[in-house]
C-alpha cells in the first residue's frame, strides 16, 4: 500500500490468532480428506481477540484466472519472471505428484507466511516454498491471492473462515466463493469481511522429493535475495501483463522487465526512483523519508509514458490510500 503523507484516519483490524495446526488425513489423494486429530505446531489458539477497519483502498480487478490445487504448477511459466546476461534465472520448481498424500494445514489470519513456509517446509509438506520473500500474513496472502514464481496462493486453499466486522458473524467459504484471480479475490470488494483462519492442502513430500524442495528452497532463498530488494518498498508496484496482451504488443510480460528497459534501473523522479536490482520496485530516497506524493507521480509517470510507447495499460498491483 501506498499511504497519503496527510495520513490516513481508521482503524486497522489484525487477528491475533497466530497458530499453525496441521490437520491428520486419511488415503493420499486430493479428494480423500478424512480428519481426525490436531497437532499443533506453534502455540497459539484460534480464539483470542482482535487488535486496533480493514484500511479503505482501491480494489483491484482479477486478470487471469489462476488454477486450482488440482492442477500442477508450471514451473516454467515465463509469465512471472524474466532473465538477463545481468540476472540470473530462477529456479525451477520440482513436480509434485498427484499420488502424494496431502495434509490439511490451518494458519491463523495473523500468522506471518513465512512462518508458515517454514514450518511447513519442515513437516516436509511441499509447496509453498515459491512464497519466500513476500512480506505478508496468511490473511493478506488470501486477500490479495499473492503470486511467488509459479505459483499462486489459492492453488493451495480449501476454505476459509470469516469474521463480519459489522455484525460479529463467522462463516466458512469454499476456495470457490472467493473468486481468486491474479493478485485478486472477492475479498477486495467484500469489505466488510475479515479474514480469521485459512485452511490449506498441502502435500507430504516422501525423502526424495522433500531433499530436491529443500534445496529448490535455498535456491529461491537465494534468488530473491539477488535480485529483489524488499527495503523501503511496497512490493511490485504493477501486475505483470497478461499473456496475451504482451504477445499483442511485443513486449515481456514482466512488468518490471518492461520497466527496466522502458526506463532503465535507478531512473527516478524527485524522491522516488525505481530500485537498482528490480524495475518493478520503487524506492524513496533519503532511508525512506520520501514524498509519498513523489511516489504517487512517479508511478503515475511510468503508467502514461509506458502506454504511450507500447499500448500497454500497466494495472497497479498496490492499493492507494488517503489519497
Amino acid at each position: 500500500m501506498l499511504f497519503s503523507d496527510a495520513g490516513w484516519r481508521g482503524v486497522v483490524l489484525q487477528p491475533n490468532n497466530t497458530s499453525i495446526e496441521i490437520i491428520k488425513s486419511e488415503g493420499g489423494q486430493l479428494s480423500q480428506r478424512g480428519l481426525s486429530e490436531a497437532v499443533t505446531i506453534s502455540e497459539g489458539k484460534l480464539g483470542g481477540g482482535l487488535i486496533g477497519t480493514v484500511a479503505e483502498g482501491q480494489p483491484s480487478s482479477a486478470s487471469r484466472k489462476s488454477d486450482h490445487l488440482n492442477d500442477m504448477p508450471n514451473p516454467n511459466d515465463a509469465r512471472w519472471e524474466v532473465s538477463s546476461h545481468d540476472r540470473p534465472s530462477p529456479p525451477k520448481k520440482p513436480y509434485i505428484p498427484h499420488e502424494l498424500q496431502i495434509k490439511e494445514v490451518k494458519a491463523g489470519a495473523g500468522t506471518s507466511l513465512q512462518q508458515l513456509i517454514a514450518t511447513a517446509h519442515q513437516e516436509k509438506l511441499v509447496g509453498l516454498e515459491s512464497f519466500f520473500g513476500i512480506p505478508a500474513r496468511v490473511g493478506g496472502a488470501l486477500r490479495n491471492n499473492v503470486h511467488g514464481g509459479p505459483d499462486n496462493f489459492d492453488r493451495y486453499v480449501k476454505e476459509a473462515t470469516l469474521l463480519h466486522i459489522r455484525t460479529g458473524e463467522i462463516t466458512t467459504w469454499p476456495h470457490d466463493r472467493f473468486a481468486f484471480g491474479y493478485d485478486h479475490s472477492i475479498l477486495q470488494q467484500k469489505r466488510e469481511w475479515l479474514v480469521w483462519e485459512v485452511t490449506l492442502m498441502l502435500s507430504r513430500a516422501d525423502e526424495p522429493l522433500w531433499q530436491k524442495f529443500d534445496l529448490y528452497y535455498k535456491a529461491w532463498q537465494s534468488y530473491k535475495n539477488a535480485t529483489q530488494t524488499a527495503a523501503g518498498t511496497a512490493g511490485c508496484v504493477f501486475k505483470n501483463i497478461p499473456s496475451q496482451d504482451a504477445a499483442e504488443h511485443h513486449v515481456p510480460v514482466s512488468a518490471g522487465a518492461n520497466i527496466d528497459r522502458l526506463f532503465g534501473l535507478g531512473a527516478n523522479l524527485r524522491s522516488a526512483h525505481i530500485s537498482a536490482s528490480h524495475g518493478n520496485f520503487f524506492q524513496t530516497n533519503d532511508k525512506g523519508q520520501g514524498a509519498s506524493e513523489d511516489m504517487l507521480s512517479f508511478i503515475n509517470y511510468i503508467r502514461e509514458e509506458t502506454a504511450k510507447k507500447t499500448g500497454i495499460s500497466l494495472e497497479p498491483e498496490i492499493e492507494f490510500v488517503g489519497f
